[in-house]
């Protein structure tokens, strides 16, 4: 076996570890790091996380926003384009992933064993320092945060002021970055 081989950090060499990876990468700078080390050390404690969702163009957020109201199908979302955290690289959304089925919480809540695997992966992310949507009282099991010292008002507040530029998230990062 080689050296890189006993490492701890998993290498995305499955489709779905890529993509895991690939939104992960999407997410504010400062958090790459956290969510990688949450992401490769549920993979290497044999739990097959996923991230469905990382950074959220605006475009998608409209798009989800509107399931439910004027789109057939239920309510996605009630964040409106710039009143989620995922529009500023902020959130991840995961489920499990096992034997080519994706599990969200529903379909683990009933399974113990499953049920547990998912509860690691929540006190994973707040031992990084992620708020979770599990302790939310309109508990989103899947969700996580870290607004890095923000409040949602701040961020709505970079968003008025740049939303009318086409690259308002780089506006928003580098004000970040300072």
């Amino acid at each position: 076996m080689s050296k890189k081989a006993k490492t701890s950090v998993v290498t995305p060499s499955a489709t779905f570890d890529s993509l895991s990876v690939q939104r992960i990468n999407s997410l504010n700078p400062k958090l790459i790091d956290s969510a990688m080390r949450v992401f490769n050390k549920a993979r290497g404690m044999g739990i097959p996380l996923y991230i469905m969702w990382g950074t959220r163009p605006l475009r998608d957020q409209e798009l989800m926003y509107r399931y439910g109201r004027d789109l057939p199908g239920q309510v996605l979302t009630n964040n409106r384009p710039g009143h989620s955290a995922h529009n500023y690289g902020l959130a991840l959304d995961f489920c499990l992933y096992f034997n080519k089925t994706l599990f969200t919480w529903e379909d683990v809540y009933e399974r113990w064993y499953w049920r547990q695997r998912w509860l690691k992966v929540v006190f994973m992310f707040e031992e990084e320092g992620w708020d979770t949507g599990w302790r939310w009282t309109n508990f989103e099991p899947y969700h996580v945060q870290n607004l890095l010292g923000n409040s949602m008002i701040d961020l709505l507040a970079k968003y008025e002021q740049t939303k009318s530029r086409s690259n308002w998230i780089e506006t928003v990062r580098g004000e970040d970055q300072d």
